[in-house]
């Protein structure tokens, strides 16, 4: 039934349609667990197919899927526990995924992405608590709401990662749970032989965030260059019960003595690993210093830290992320529809800045969206605010300030 139902939930683009499929095969405990098995981050298996296409599932190769379900789940067993790892690894995932009835099932769950527009929440509805929810600490874009003192680390320009340790097996995610096979720090984490049970929060690095990403995320890339910078850590049992309990002042402690001192007697974990700086600062002069001294040398801004706080999940003003920004004049050249409760209304504009088009959708007000969509504002020069521009020449994050320039 698992092809039929992952066909089926495929095929359907609405939520109440999806929960019905799942209703209707709930007491499947094979849909079920293959289900789980697929969503449920703390499941991970160390390796993932080469192919980056999902294979379509086919509700005829079902009971021949059934028959070979033993061969399936012992090739997972293997994975999950790492009896089998690297080429290994990789030479057995690639002799099953040559098999049609067994190819769709185990690229979703090796990929941890069911492809039918099933999450967590979807879940849920059917089986509470079925799968567990992965969560980390995001900061606010709110510099009103900083105090002193404070603890204010530089924010890198990485994608963010978290590594996992429990029980000597090293496993790492991006922040919204999705697996990351990056063997190098992966192997560098493992050799920390008196660190277990621990989760690092950090961001991995490379040249610029598009290559942090294409490397961590690329399937055949060479990847020795990324580097994981630490800036922040729980005990497992914390994490798992999604509830921090020491101060921000008591984990940079930590890292700064048991994991730093870690690091620096352990050979095979200097390249890949490094814990992040950090300054405790007093009032805004001291915050504006060390921002200052932080762009300088090419860092994209500073995430600022209550000391008191304990590691808290979701985004919360215990931490406040502040980034230099800049501002643009740019050229509507396009707009497009917004959808839900924007329909019928302005979604966004795409504009021109210095011969490369992007869209901005964010900044405008309800007020704004109805006018603007009624006007014709092609040619229109408005000015956005954005992090700069990407490798391709493409503004961050444009976001409209609320001005049009009428003397341009």
């Amino acid at each position: 039934m698992i092809h039929a139902t992952l066909r089926r939930l495929s095929i359907t683009t609405k939520s109440t349609e999806k929960v019905a499929i799942l209703r209707a095969v709930s007491n499947d405990a094979f849909v079920k667990d293959i289900i789980k098995t697929a969503l449920d981050p703390f499941t991970t298996f160390g390796s993932l197919p080469s192919q980056s296409k999902a294979p379509d599932p086919d509700p005829w190769l079902d009971e021949k899927f059934a028959q070979d379900a033993p061969e399936f789940y012992g090739l997972l067993d293997r994975l999950k526990t790492r009896a089998v790892t690297g080429n290994n690894a990789k030479k057995a995932i690639g002799a099953m995924m040559k098999k049609p009835h067994i190819a769709p099932i185990l690229w979703r769950v090796l990929k941890k992405d069911l492809r039918c527009g099933v999450s967590h929440s979807t879940v849920e509805k059917v089986w509470p608590g079925l799968v567990p929810r992965f969560s980390c600490a995001l900061a606010k874009d709110d510099a009103d709401a900083i105090t002193f003192p404070s603890i204010a680390e530089p924010k890198a320009d990485g994608l963010r990662m978290l590594g996992i340790k429990k029980a000597g097996v090293v496993s790492l995610y991006t922040r919204n749970g999705k697996p990351l096979n990056i063997p190098h720090i992966e192997d560098a984490l493992r050799s920390l032989q008196s660190i277990d049970n621990v989760v690092f929060d950090g961001e991995g690095l490379a040249s610029n965030f598009e290559a942090s990403v294409s490397l961590a995320r690329g399937s055949k890339k060479d990847k020795s260059d990324l580097q994981y910078m630490i800036f922040d850590c729980l005990d497992l049992s914390e994490f798992e019960a999604g509830e921090g309990e020491y101060s921000a002042r008591t984990r940079r402690a930590w890292l700064d003595d048991a994991l730093k001192y870690e690091i620096k007697d352990t050979p095979s974990a200097r390249k890949a690993l490094s814990v992040l700086p950090w300054e405790e600062v007093h009032n805004h002069d001291e915050l504006d210093t060390w921002m200052a001294t932080c762009l300088k040398v090419g860092w994209e801004g500073l995430i600022v830290k209550d000391p008191d706080e304990p590691y808290s999940f979701g985004r919360n003003r215990s931490w406040i992320k502040m980034k230099e920004t800049q501002t643009y004049d740019c050229e509507i050249v396009g707009a497009f529809e917004g959808t839900g409760k924007y329909r019928g209304m302005l979604g966004g504009f795409y504009i021109l800045h210095e011969g490369h088009e992007c869209k901005v959708g964010s900044g405008f007000s309800d007020v704004q969206r109805q006018k603007f969509w009624d006007a014709d504002m092609v040619g229109t020069i408005i000015e956005v605010k954005a992090q700069g521009t990407g490798r391709h020449g493409a503004l961050r994050f444009p976001r409209f300030t609320g001005r049009i320039r009428d003397d341009k």
